[in-house]
């Protein structure tokens, strides 16, 4: 199999066994049938930078993340039936369900993590862990590393988005020795780190998120 580009991400489809997915830098989402490796099953545009993370989530569906500052959910589907129907660009654009926007990403890895009831976390480059839901474009919720968002006030740790939900902290680790990041301790600001991997646990709700200051936090989506 060759998407004839760099690779970013791989997972293999938790619901389909012979279907894998990859993101590619040249802008696109490869869909591949294991049975049949000679080309791409599909291959979507539609972001415009590379595409640095491939996640499935339940009913048939697919979340990419890019640097270009955006997650997209696609249906599987519909991608697979514009790839074999030959529908086009058009088709394959369709296939898209909702562009989720509300984190900053622009040149680094920042993780993404998808969760059975279709939560989707990633983290920001304003040091924030930042939770979507599949159906709503804006956030459900974020929590901020830093005592203050960037541009907000002081205190405001974490929001709720617009459904209610929010992120309760359930517990806080550091991987640096003697307090201080490694980050911290060449003089950088917090402000100045990201949030670069987020992972969710089978337990509903259950968030575990890093960032490049060397942290490490347990949260629960409430």
């Amino acid at each position: 199999m060759e998407t004839r580009h760099n690779v970013c991400s791989v997972q293999f489809s938790p619901e389909v066994s012979h279907l894998l997915a990859a993101g590619s830098v040249n802008h696109k989402v490869h869909l591949f049938d294991i049975r049949k490796t000679s080309q791409p099953l599909t291959v979507a545009p539609g972001h415009g930078k590379a595409v640095s993370y491939v996640r499935f989530l339940p009913n048939g569906r697919l979340v990419s993340a890019s640097t270009d500052g955006t997650l997209r959910v696609w249906s599987v589907a519909a991608l697979s039936a514009a790839g074999a129907g030959g529908g086009g660009e058009a088709a394959l654009e369709a296939a898209c369900e909702v562009v989720l926007r509300g984190h900053q990403n622009e040149r680094n890895f920042i993780g993404l993590s998808a969760s059975p009831e279709s939560y989707i976390a990633c983290g920001s480059e304003t040091n924030e862990v930042v939770c979507y839901h599949r159906s709503l474009p804006p956030p459900v919720a974020r929590h901020c590393f830093s005592g203050r968002r960037a541009g907000g006030g002081a205190g405001e740790r974490c929001s709720r988005g617009a459904c209610g939900a929010g992120f309760g902290g359930r517990c806080s680790l550091h991987g640096g020795g003697g307090g201080g990041g490694a980050g911290e301790a060449a003089g950088v600001g917090e402000d100045s780190h990201f949030v670069s991997s987020v992972c969710w646990s089978k337990r509903h709700g259950t968030l575990l998120a890093g960032n490049s200051a060397g942290h490490i936090k347990v949260l629960q989506l409430i």
